[in-house]
Protein backbone atom coordinates (compact mmCIF):
# COMPACT_ATOMS: atom_id res chain seq x y z
CA UNK A 1 0.00 0.00 0.00
CA UNK A 2 1.27 3.28 -1.25
CA UNK A 3 2.33 5.49 2.09
CA UNK A 4 0.65 9.31 1.85
CA UNK A 5 3.65 11.75 3.01
CA UNK A 6 0.96 13.95 5.24
CA UNK A 7 -0.38 11.05 6.72
CA UNK A 8 3.18 9.59 7.70
CA UNK A 9 4.09 12.29 9.41
CA UNK A 10 0.50 12.94 11.33
CA UNK A 11 1.47 9.47 12.32
CA UNK A 12 4.25 10.51 13.43
CA UNK A 13 3.70 14.13 15.44
CA UNK A 14 0.35 12.56 17.18
CA UNK A 15 3.03 10.28 18.83
CA UNK A 16 5.21 13.04 19.96
CA UNK A 17 2.38 15.61 20.69
CA UNK A 18 0.63 13.32 22.83
CA UNK A 19 3.78 12.22 24.78
CA UNK A 20 4.31 16.30 25.48
CA UNK A 21 0.79 17.04 26.85
CA UNK A 22 1.33 13.81 28.85
CA UNK A 23 5.23 15.03 29.96
CA UNK A 24 3.66 18.50 30.75
CA UNK A 25 1.34 18.04 32.89
CA UNK A 26 3.25 15.10 34.71
CA UNK A 27 6.01 18.14 35.46
CA UNK A 28 3.87 20.63 37.13
CA UNK A 29 2.01 17.32 38.57
CA UNK A 30 5.55 16.25 40.01
CA UNK A 31 5.93 19.22 42.44
CA UNK A 32 2.35 18.67 44.15
CA UNK A 33 3.45 15.50 44.24
CA UNK A 34 6.65 15.86 45.89
CA UNK A 35 5.63 19.07 47.89
CA UNK A 36 2.77 17.34 49.51
CA UNK A 37 4.42 13.80 50.20
CA UNK A 38 7.57 15.63 51.88
CA UNK A 39 6.60 18.82 53.14
CA UNK A 40 3.11 18.29 53.88
CA UNK A 41 -0.69 19.67 52.41
CA UNK A 42 0.39 22.99 53.35
CA UNK A 43 2.78 23.39 51.08
CA UNK A 44 0.68 21.63 48.56
CA UNK A 45 -1.65 24.10 49.36
CA UNK A 46 1.10 26.42 49.15
CA UNK A 47 2.25 25.75 45.50
CA UNK A 48 -1.57 25.17 44.35
CA UNK A 49 -2.28 28.82 45.59
CA UNK A 50 0.14 30.15 42.51
CA UNK A 51 -0.96 27.89 40.13
CA UNK A 52 -2.35 31.18 38.34
CA UNK A 53 0.98 32.46 38.17
CA UNK A 54 1.91 28.90 36.24
CA UNK A 55 -0.92 28.85 34.39
CA UNK A 56 0.13 32.68 33.08
CA UNK A 57 3.78 31.58 32.38
CA UNK A 58 2.24 28.78 30.16
CA UNK A 59 0.13 31.18 28.40
CA UNK A 60 2.90 33.75 27.53
CA UNK A 61 5.12 30.58 26.49
CA UNK A 62 2.34 29.01 24.51
CA UNK A 63 1.10 32.63 22.85
CA UNK A 64 4.93 33.18 21.31
CA UNK A 65 6.18 29.92 20.41
CA UNK A 66 2.66 28.39 19.11
CA UNK A 67 2.06 31.49 16.71
CA UNK A 68 6.01 31.23 16.22
CA UNK A 69 5.94 27.85 14.78
CA UNK A 70 2.94 28.55 12.84
CA UNK A 71 3.95 31.26 11.28
CA UNK A 72 8.00 29.64 10.12
CA UNK A 73 5.94 26.48 9.10
CA UNK A 74 3.64 28.61 6.22
CA UNK A 75 6.77 30.40 5.58
CA UNK A 76 8.97 27.49 4.65
CA UNK A 77 5.95 25.86 2.70
CA UNK A 78 6.26 29.10 0.57
CA UNK A 79 9.95 28.32 0.24
CA UNK A 80 10.42 31.74 2.15
CA UNK A 81 13.85 30.66 4.34
CA UNK A 82 14.47 34.14 5.28
CA UNK A 83 10.78 35.07 6.19
CA UNK A 84 10.35 31.91 8.65
CA UNK A 85 13.79 32.62 10.07
CA UNK A 86 12.47 36.26 11.00
CA UNK A 87 9.60 35.14 12.56
CA UNK A 88 11.80 33.29 14.93
CA UNK A 89 14.17 35.74 15.84
CA UNK A 90 10.96 38.04 16.08
CA UNK A 91 9.57 35.55 19.13
CA UNK A 92 12.72 35.74 20.72
CA UNK A 93 13.02 39.07 21.43
CA UNK A 94 9.43 38.96 22.22
CA UNK A 95 10.83 36.47 25.36
CA UNK A 96 13.86 37.79 26.08
CA UNK A 97 11.50 41.46 26.36
CA UNK A 98 8.27 40.77 27.52
CA UNK A 99 9.09 37.53 28.96
CA UNK A 100 12.21 39.41 31.17
CA UNK A 101 9.51 42.26 32.45
CA UNK A 102 7.08 39.40 33.28
CA UNK A 103 9.71 38.09 35.37
CA UNK A 104 10.77 41.34 37.21
CA UNK A 105 6.93 41.66 37.71
CA UNK A 106 6.65 38.32 39.62
CA UNK A 107 9.74 39.09 41.35
CA UNK A 108 8.65 42.59 43.06
CA UNK A 109 5.11 41.91 43.32
CA UNK A 110 4.91 38.13 44.61
CA UNK A 111 4.25 39.21 47.86
CA UNK A 112 1.72 41.74 47.00
CA UNK A 113 -0.73 38.56 45.04
CA UNK A 114 0.41 36.26 48.06
CA UNK A 115 -1.34 38.86 50.90
CA UNK A 116 -3.96 39.32 48.40
CA UNK A 117 -4.98 35.83 48.01
CA UNK A 118 -5.16 36.06 51.69
CA UNK A 119 -4.17 32.46 52.71
CA UNK A 120 -2.53 31.35 56.34
CA UNK A 121 0.81 32.88 56.81
CA UNK A 122 2.05 28.93 56.76
CA UNK A 123 0.89 28.54 53.64
CA UNK A 124 1.55 31.69 52.29
CA UNK A 125 4.80 31.16 53.52
CA UNK A 126 5.06 28.34 51.61
CA UNK A 127 3.74 30.02 48.10
CA UNK A 128 5.87 32.92 48.93
CA UNK A 129 9.13 29.94 49.09
CA UNK A 130 7.78 28.59 46.15
CA UNK A 131 7.79 31.92 43.97
CA UNK A 132 11.43 32.43 45.41
CA UNK A 133 12.79 30.43 42.21
CA UNK A 134 9.80 30.62 40.13
CA UNK A 135 10.38 33.51 38.70
CA UNK A 136 13.39 32.98 37.42
CA UNK A 137 11.58 30.12 35.63
CA UNK A 138 10.26 32.31 33.07
CA UNK A 139 12.74 33.19 30.24
CA UNK A 140 14.21 30.00 30.39
CA UNK A 141 10.57 28.07 30.68
CA UNK A 142 9.39 30.11 27.34
CA UNK A 143 12.77 29.75 25.57
CA UNK A 144 12.61 25.58 25.70
CA UNK A 145 8.30 25.94 24.20
CA UNK A 146 10.20 28.13 21.92
CA UNK A 147 13.10 25.61 20.65
CA UNK A 148 10.21 22.58 21.24
CA UNK A 149 8.31 23.98 18.54
CA UNK A 150 11.14 24.73 15.90
CA UNK A 151 11.88 21.26 16.29
CA UNK A 152 8.42 20.52 15.29
CA UNK A 153 8.43 22.67 12.64
CA UNK A 154 11.97 21.36 11.36
CA UNK A 155 10.80 17.50 11.91
CA UNK A 156 12.77 16.34 14.79
CA UNK A 157 10.31 14.80 16.82
CA UNK A 158 12.55 12.26 18.44
CA UNK A 159 15.12 15.08 19.99
CA UNK A 160 11.75 17.18 21.02
CA UNK A 161 10.83 14.20 22.78
CA UNK A 162 14.05 13.68 24.84
CA UNK A 163 13.76 16.88 26.01
CA UNK A 164 10.89 16.06 27.51
CA UNK A 165 12.02 13.40 29.30
CA UNK A 166 14.96 14.89 30.19
CA UNK A 167 13.22 17.48 31.41
CA UNK A 168 10.92 15.60 33.58
CA UNK A 169 13.34 13.76 35.04
CA UNK A 170 15.77 16.23 36.25
CA UNK A 171 12.50 17.90 37.37
CA UNK A 172 11.63 15.22 39.97
CA UNK A 173 14.67 14.28 40.84
CA UNK A 174 16.56 17.45 41.86
CA UNK A 175 13.07 18.11 43.48
CA UNK A 176 13.39 15.48 45.93
CA UNK A 177 17.50 16.26 46.48
CA UNK A 178 16.86 20.45 47.17
CA UNK A 179 14.00 19.66 49.87
CA UNK A 180 16.18 16.65 51.06
CA UNK A 181 18.92 19.73 51.43
CA UNK A 182 16.57 22.05 52.95
CA UNK A 183 15.13 24.55 50.19
CA UNK A 184 11.86 23.75 51.06
CA UNK A 185 9.00 24.38 48.66
CA UNK A 186 11.66 26.52 46.81
CA UNK A 187 13.35 23.29 46.16
CA UNK A 188 10.72 22.24 43.51
CA UNK A 189 10.70 25.63 41.27
CA UNK A 190 14.87 25.49 41.52
CA UNK A 191 14.30 22.04 40.27
CA UNK A 192 11.63 23.59 37.47
CA UNK A 193 14.58 25.99 36.78
CA UNK A 194 17.32 23.27 35.98
CA UNK A 195 14.99 21.01 34.51
CA UNK A 196 14.29 23.87 31.89
CA UNK A 197 17.92 24.58 31.10
CA UNK A 198 18.54 20.85 30.49
CA UNK A 199 15.99 20.23 28.40
CA UNK A 200 17.46 23.76 26.60
CA UNK A 201 20.58 21.88 26.58
CA UNK A 202 18.98 18.89 25.03
CA UNK A 203 17.21 21.09 22.28
CA UNK A 204 20.04 22.76 21.13
CA UNK A 205 21.66 20.04 19.37
CA UNK A 206 18.93 20.46 16.40
CA UNK A 207 21.15 23.51 15.23
CA UNK A 208 23.92 21.11 14.26
CA UNK A 209 21.36 18.42 12.75
CA UNK A 210 21.03 18.01 9.06
CA UNK A 211 16.91 18.89 9.57
CA UNK A 212 17.66 22.79 11.06
CA UNK A 213 16.34 25.00 8.85
CA UNK A 214 17.16 27.96 10.88
CA UNK A 215 20.08 30.34 11.02
CA UNK A 216 20.00 33.72 12.87
CA UNK A 217 19.00 37.18 10.91
CA UNK A 218 18.43 40.45 11.54
CA UNK A 219 14.35 41.26 12.29
CA UNK A 220 12.77 43.03 14.60
CA UNK A 221 8.74 44.12 13.79
CA UNK A 222 6.15 44.79 16.31
CA UNK A 223 3.60 43.83 13.21
CA UNK A 224 5.10 40.40 13.56
CA UNK A 225 4.85 40.04 17.34
CA UNK A 226 1.06 40.61 16.23
CA UNK A 227 0.96 37.98 13.48
CA UNK A 228 2.44 35.69 15.91
CA UNK A 229 -0.03 36.43 18.80
CA UNK A 230 -3.27 36.30 16.46
CA UNK A 231 -2.08 32.66 15.44
CA UNK A 232 -1.79 31.17 18.63
CA UNK A 233 -4.15 33.29 20.59
CA UNK A 234 -6.95 30.21 20.54
CA UNK A 235 -4.73 27.25 21.66
CA UNK A 236 -2.60 29.61 24.34
CA UNK A 237 -6.11 30.80 25.50
CA UNK A 238 -6.57 27.30 27.33
CA UNK A 239 -3.87 28.39 29.97
CA UNK A 240 -5.41 31.61 30.34
CA UNK A 241 -8.66 30.38 31.39
CA UNK A 242 -6.90 27.70 33.59
CA UNK A 243 -5.02 30.47 35.20
CA UNK A 244 -8.47 32.25 35.56
CA UNK A 245 -10.19 29.50 37.08
CA UNK A 246 -7.65 28.42 39.58
CA UNK A 247 -7.63 32.22 40.69
CA UNK A 248 -11.22 32.43 41.27
CA UNK A 249 -11.65 29.08 42.26
CA UNK A 250 -8.36 29.29 45.59
CA UNK A 251 -10.29 33.20 46.13
CA UNK A 252 -13.02 32.22 46.73
CA UNK A 253 -12.63 29.09 48.61
CA UNK A 254 -10.38 31.06 51.26
CA UNK A 255 -13.00 33.73 51.72
CA UNK A 256 -15.87 31.50 52.01
CA UNK A 257 -14.16 28.30 53.82
CA UNK A 258 -11.14 29.22 55.12
CA UNK A 259 -7.08 28.38 54.12
CA UNK A 260 -7.94 24.73 55.90
CA UNK A 261 -9.92 23.06 52.98
CA UNK A 262 -7.14 24.31 49.99
CA UNK A 263 -4.66 21.13 50.27
CA UNK A 264 -8.46 19.72 49.17
CA UNK A 265 -8.44 22.26 46.22
CA UNK A 266 -4.58 21.39 45.83
CA UNK A 267 -5.01 17.54 44.56
CA UNK A 268 -8.53 18.35 42.74
CA UNK A 269 -6.98 20.76 40.38
CA UNK A 270 -3.47 18.62 39.69
CA UNK A 271 -6.27 15.91 38.85
CA UNK A 272 -8.65 18.22 37.34
CA UNK A 273 -5.44 18.37 34.71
Amino acid sequence: MKKVFGVEKFKGLLLAGSFTVLANYFVRLSDSIVAGNMLGPDALAGINLVSSVLAGISFFSGLVSTGMATNYSLAMGRCEKTRARQFFMQALWMILGVGGTLSLLLCFGRGAFVGYMGASETISGYALDYLSWAWVVVVPECLMGLLIMLGYADGDAKLCTTAYAVNFVVNLGVSIVAIKCGMGAGGCSFATLMADLAGIGVLVAHFFRKSNTFAPVRHFSLLDSWRIVAASFGDAAAFLCDGLLFFFLNKYVIMNFGSAVLPVVGVATALWG
